[in-house]
């Protein structure tokens, strides 16, 4: 399986319309000596756990799980905004948000 990583250019409006689609280093999954593979643990309950960990409190999280929210052919894998696959197939379900893909950021 192809190792899926957290490419900053697939988030543009994390750092807001207009600007180069780079996240800052003060974002947790940025950080020095975060390997982004801990984003997409194969079955690993534990780096599952790390990984979220890291999403709670971040500032970013919110627009992180929004931009998978509605991006979910991007976002297929792995740990976004601080929810798993099946969190955020569920959220889209549960917010009618499956008939309503590629929305526009607010």
């Amino acid at each position: 399986m192809t190792t899926k990583q957290l490419d900053p250019a697939h988030v543009p409006y994390l750092v807001g319309h207009g600007q180069q689609p780079r996240l800052p280093a003060t974002v947790p999954c940025q950080s020095d000596g975060v390997d982004p593979d801990m984003f997409f643990p194969e079955s690993d309950a534990d780096a599952q756990a790390q990984a979220l960990a890291l999403c709670f409190g971040c500032t970013f999280q919110e627009r992180c799980l929004r931009y998978a929210l509605d991006n979910p052919q991007l976002t297929e894998w792995g740990i976004w905004g601080g929810t798993t696959a099946p969190r955020r197939q569920q959220l889209r379900k549960d917010f009618d948000l499956v008939t309503q893909p590629n929305r526009k950021a607010a």
